[in-house]
């Protein structure tokens, strides 16, 4: 059996700082606009192509194509408007038939979570995906948009990936923040780089660092303060208090919010695990991830 080429982002600067790429690491790349995501597709995809990778396109999303049709990538076209179980039977049928060693992209994951309403089902979409990706020893570049969604889609998400990698501009120069490199140089996490043509390098000068993360840190607490005023549930606890009566004018509170109803953030009722006196059977679970 032929050896295939290594894989490869297509910017040795990036393999450099993600200590290469190997077979099986999905790949999360947190964006504010698809643009962005776009920047590190396309050297992918190009790198993919002059080593002759299979090479795999998952389009579902409303956001203009990441990959030009007619090309020698193998593009599926999927309607996540059938629904969550159609949508994992697909993606899992097109994966099966792929075999071990595919390179695929995917369309930006937010788009699910919008047509299906939940955040929850797009953090058990990629529970019950990307392991199995790992087992076939793929690699695949996933999309999604920052402050866009609740715990209940980003834990999963990056509890699952291999990699998850922060994007964003800042005065027209492109910088990445590696919040997860599973198994490998821990030096990397959380250290900013900045994009210089293919390399790129940490930020370290304090004169540089400041305005990012006084811009980062601003984005985050408006985003959380948009969540919790407009009718978000950022502000409900993980584990509701005893019954106190603070507790009870929490609940209370978190009702008015969200109407105490599963939502598209994952909220949860009365007869929820999480809420105080659930009864025993009630239970809400997740898929468990197959292999």
């Amino acid at each position: 059996m032929q050896r295939q080429p290594p894989a490869t982002t297509g910017l040795p600067g990036l393999d450099a700082v993600l200590s290469g790429i190997e077979p099986g690491d999905n790949i999360v790349w947190e964006v504010d606009a698809i643009a962005d995501y776009q920047e590190f597709v396309s050297p992918y995809v190009a790198a993919a192509q002059a080593a002759g990778r299979h090479l795999v396109y998952f389009r579902f999303a409303d956001h203009p194509p990441l990959l030009a049709r007619g090309s020698s990538t193998e593009q599926h076209d999927l309607d996540p408007a059938r629904g969550f179980e159609a949508f994992v039977r697909d993606v899992h049928a097109v994966i099966e038939a792929a075999g071990r060693g595919t390179l695929y992209v995917f369309d930006c994951l937010s788009h699910l979570a919008d047509m299906w309403g939940s955040d929850q089902s797009l953090g058990n979409f990629f529970q019950l995906t990307c392991p199995r990706l790992l087992d076939l020893e793929t690699v695949t570049y996933f999309g999604i948009y920052r402050d866009r969604h609740s715990a209940y889609a980003v834990e999963p998400i990056r509890g699952t990936t291999q990699f998850m990698l922060d994007v964003f501009r800042l005065d027209g120069r492109l910088y990445i923040r590696p919040v997860k490199v599973q198994y490998r140089s821990r030096e990397v996490m959380n250290t900013l780089h900045v994009r210089s043509g293919e390399q790129f390098r940490p930020v370290k000068e304090s004169a540089v660092l400041a305005p990012i993360l006084s811009h980062t840190n601003g984005r985050a607490c408006r985003a959380t303060s948009a969540a919790a005023t407009g009718g978000g549930c950022s502000a409900r606890p993980r584990r509701w208090p005893r019954k106190t009566a603070r507790a009870a004018a929490r609940r209370s509170d978190w009702k008015k919010r969200c109407g105490g109803s599963v939502g598209r953030c994952g909220c949860i009722g009365p007869a929820s695990p999480g809420w105080p006196n659930a009864s025993s059977n009630s239970k809400t679970t997740w898929p468990s991830a197959t292999a």
